[in-house]
């Protein structure tokens, strides 16, 4: 996750700003921990909390 990043958006609000399903954030996560170098803070309920941020081409070579 981003250093000093709000986490304010459920999964399907991160999801629909990055112009995917929800279900291929879960995934991914699910695989690999993160949403391309992107990481939510998970409440004490289950919920994920996600940082306002647009996935880039910049950051998904970083991961690699």
């Amino acid at each position: 996750m981003l250093n000093n990043q709000s986490c304010t958006q459920t999964t399907d609000m991160f999801a629909a700003a990055n112009r995917v399903k929800g279900q291929t954030v879960r995934a991914r996560l699910s695989q690999t921990g993160s949403y391309f170098g992107i990481r939510p803070l998970k409440l004490a309920n289950g919920r994920l909390l996600w940082p306002d941020v647009q996935v880039t081409a910049e950051s998904i070579r970083s991961e690699k």
